[in-house]
């Protein structure tokens, strides 16, 4: 009896907590998808691949774009996989599909902050993007 009473016990943590995680990640989802996100600061040395002013739009359907000063218009498919953000994307200049992983510090209604690492020759350098 006691252990059909601890066993329910511990089915019924599982099924609350895989809920609650599902929930979070689909709030973190809505609230890509609600509105055109803007950079307006970026930390760290300066990053070619992500730059202030640029607009960023997501899509419900797993597409993103991308409207930037340098160049005009990129696009590619986006996921959210637990605390990541990865954007794939094709690289005009090495026309290679390249994919970034970034860490989703920080995401509101009005809020995004993803953190990001690129490899360098002196080892890993880190920017951190502002988005509002």
């Amino acid at each position: 009896m006691k252990k059909h009473l601890f066993l329910s016990l511990v089915l019924c943590l599982l099924a609350a907590v895989t809920f609650g995680q599902n929930r979070r990640a689909t709030q973190a989802q809505s609230y890509l998808v609600q509105k055109t996100w803007k950079i307006v600061r970026v930390d760290g040395r300066v990053d070619d691949r992500f730059q202030m002013g640029e607009k960023i739009n997501f899509h419900h359907d797993g597409k993103f774009y991308i409207e930037s000063v340098n160049d005009p218009y990129s696009h590619g498919t986006w996921v959210l996989d637990g605390k990541y953000l990865v954007l794939q994307y094709q690289d005009a200049e090495h026309h290679a599909t390249m994919s970034e992983r970034m860490q989703v510090k920080k995401i509101k209604a009005d809020q995004l902050v993803l953190k990001t690492y690129k490899l360098k020759e002196k080892g890993w350098e880190k920017h951190t993007l502002y988005l509002r």
